[in-house]
């Protein structure tokens, strides 16, 4: 199969990572740009700078030209770090909820007010290369606004093309990739230095000179001056009702399997 989307590998350093969107990603992205000398690796350009940066094709999986027998070699070499990070996924579902359909600053956020706005909101992603599902829009039509019920009660939710809410699994072909590390988002910065100290890229590059407040480490700094950030993991007991729970974990069955069996941190097998 071709590699996850977000894929990235430091040969030097005998790393791999497949970041997820919702799970931290545009930090690990920042990480990558930096190990590789991009000297606009913390920039305050806009946010999509980390995202669409032609500079990504120096760690990019997907851009490099790495052979099928290397590409095996690295699957099979226990000495070679291949890490993800993995969210619960009702805390994931309703962050990128609250990241792409809420209206005005998300530390203040509330239901979109208006059909329009939430419509223009659905409108937009749907244009998106379709991406978006064609349900988005017919609910804020025959609803008035897209509400976080709404958009959890929709069918095959975790199969949607969509990185935001597929499946965590399948973004980062788990039964493909045997990785040996697997972090909690929900304890990211403690596990995020575990696997930097791990590679040899935590006092470099993760160590200090991160922007945004905390001591300067990565993942310390004040998220919610984040573009992405949303305070979903406060707003989980509050919005999830029963139904919509086991919605979730009836179709997120599969990476509430991984979250629910794993050792976080270093695998003994892989």
């Amino acid at each position: 199969p071709p590699p996850p989307p977000y894929l990235m590998i430091s040969e030097e350093h005998r790393f791999l990572f497949c970041g997820i969107p919702k799970v931290g990603l545009t930090e690990w992205l920042h990480l990558f740009l930096r190990v590789t000398g991009d000297s606009a690796w913390n920039t305050t350009r806009p946010w999509d700078y980390v995202h669409y940066t032609a500079k990504r094709q120096a760690f990019s999986m997907k851009k490099l030209q790495i052979s099928a027998q290397r590409w095996d070699e690295i699957m099979r070499d226990p000495g070679f770090v291949k890490a993800v990070f993995l969210r619960d996924p009702a805390e994931r579902i309703l962050s990128a909820f609250m990241d792409k359909f809420v209206c005005g600053n998300p530390t203040t956020w509330g239901p979109c007010a208006s059909s329009s706005s939430a419509a223009r909101s659905a409108q937009a992603l749907v244009a998106r290369k379709t991406r978006y599902t064609k349900a988005f829009l017919d609910v804020t039509r025959r609803t008035g606004n897209l509400s976080f019920s709404d958009f959890v009660s929709l069918q095959n939710l975790s199969s949607t093309v969509d990185l935001h809410w597929r499946l965590q699994t399948n973004v980062c072909g788990f039964g493909h990739i045997p990785y040996n590390f697997v972090g909690d988002f929900g304890r990211v910065q403690e596990h995020a230095r575990a696997l930097l100290r791990l590679v040899g890229l935590w006092d470099t590059f993760g160590a200090h000179d991160w922007p945004g407040g905390g001591d300067g480490s990565m993942f310390s700094r004040n998220t919610t001056q984040s573009k992405h950030f949303t305070g979903a993991s406060e707003r989980v007991a509050m919005l999830f009702t029963p139904r919509l729970l086991r919605k979730v974990e009836d179709e997120y069955r599969a990476d509430y399997a991984v979250i629910n069996s794993v050792r976080w941190g270093v695998q003994e097998r892989a």
